[in-house]
């Protein structure tokens, strides 16, 4: 016997209530409504509520409901999330992308436009966000994004070759920035190096969300306790490693924890090859990322 719309709405509310609210349960089931009957969000609301759904559909449904029982992030179980004008593939093990990561990404943008050549790399791709978000609004660029773990390269290359025609296509390297750079003979003289690394503190995890803290990967959420600054500090290292530009001087856009901010600054500051830097806030006004200028040698 097929269910119709109303039933599968009402299921969902009645077994989902206890974990989510409302307004969450309603937006999570019209995104699967729609990803599975193929329609617009309009076309869904103008639906009947005794509309039948086919038995394949009420499946897919009951499957996703069982992953949401377990507060699995809706992105890993429709196998795919929006990052500014792209519809990337992620999965188990790689990081979604997150509307923090998108600003940073329109700042780039917004400074960058126009500028040829230009030549980036993306420090920690995971699923290829940030080089594809740039390789889409700055066509004349060309784009390197170095990635260690195989589950994220996989996606990665994955969410490459989807959109291989979009601005100059992403140079995939498999390879570890904490590890030496081994990878560096793969670059040209770069002209920007950006990065979201890992830097939620460990101790902050009690107040993180379960769908986040259960199922996204730690090594892409979580710095050491011990040194919170691991990957910040590693890409100043890595300066010294990379070919760079000398002109103009060569730039660094970095995403950061907002609670580190100060500290974050005062690292790069410090260090002698960096000119100048400072810090960004989002949109909600937290101190997000960092801009940093690179002494030419």
């Amino acid at each position: 016997m097929m269910i119709t719309l109303h039933l599968i709405q009402q299921k969902y509310r009645d077994t989902l209530r206890s974990y989510y609210s409302e307004d969450e349960i309603r937006t999570m089931v019209h995104i699967l409504l729609e990803e599975y009957l193929g329609v617009t969000h309009t076309q869904l609301l103008l639906m009947s509520s005794d509309a039948l759904l086919d038995s394949r559909v009420e499946q897919r449904l009951n499957v996703a409901l069982r992953r949401l029982l377990s507060q699995e992030p809706i992105q890993y179980i429709l196998g795919h999330a929006p990052f500014g004008d792209l519809d990337l593939k992620v999965a188990s093990g790689v990081l979604i992308p997150r509307p923090e990561t998108e600003e940073l990404c329109a700042m780039i943008v917004e400074q960058q436009s126009g500028r040829s050549p230009l030549r980036i790399l993306d420090l920690g791709t995971g699923s290829g966000c940030i080089a594809l978000y740039l390789a889409d609004k700055l066509p004349q660029a060309q784009l390197f994004a170095l990635e260690k773990n195989e589950a994220p390269v996989r996606v990665a290359q994955s969410n490459f070759s989807q959109y291989a025609g979009v601005g100059c296509a992403p140079q995939l390297i498999q390879g570890d920035m904490l590890c030496g750079a081994s990878w560096v003979d793969q670059l040209p003289p770069l002209d920007i190096i950006v990065s979201n690394p890992p830097y939620i503190q460990p101790k902050e995890s009690v107040s993180m969300e379960p769908h986040v803290l259960d199922h996204e990967p730690f090594d892409a959420l979580f710095a050491p306790e011990e040194d919170p600054l691991l990957f910040y500090r590693a890409i100043l290292d890595l300066i010294d490693q990379i070919p760079l530009s000398s002109t103009p001087s060569p730039l660094i856009y970095l995403e950061l924890n907002a609670l580190l901010a100060q500290e974050t600054l005062a690292l790069y500051l410090t260090h002698p090859r960096i000119h100048s830097a400072q810090l960004h806030p989002d949109l909600s006004g937290k101190m997000r990322f960092l801009t940093a200028t690179i002494q030419s040698l």
